[in-house]
């Protein structure tokens, strides 16, 4: 999916230097700016798609190398 696809590449790049929840709004904005869907039924096309999360974490959480 386009969610995994981004967020796999922002790991990739990010994911030792960045805390989770930042990751995730960086996923966020990627998906909500750069895709849109894509369909024969033109009512469902070019559409947006923004993904969301909730957090109960009370800490910034690191993936250290």
């Amino acid at each position: 999916s386009t969610f995994i696809q981004t967020l796999c590449s922002v790991l990739k790049k990010y994911g030792h230097e960045l805390d989770l929840h930042t990751l995730l709004t960086r996923v966020n904005g990627m998906v909500a700016f750069n895709f849109e869907s894509s369909c024969t039924d033109n009512n469902m096309s070019h559409k947006k798609q923004i993904p969301t999360f909730t957090s109960r974490l009370t800490y910034d959480l690191y993936f250290p190398k």
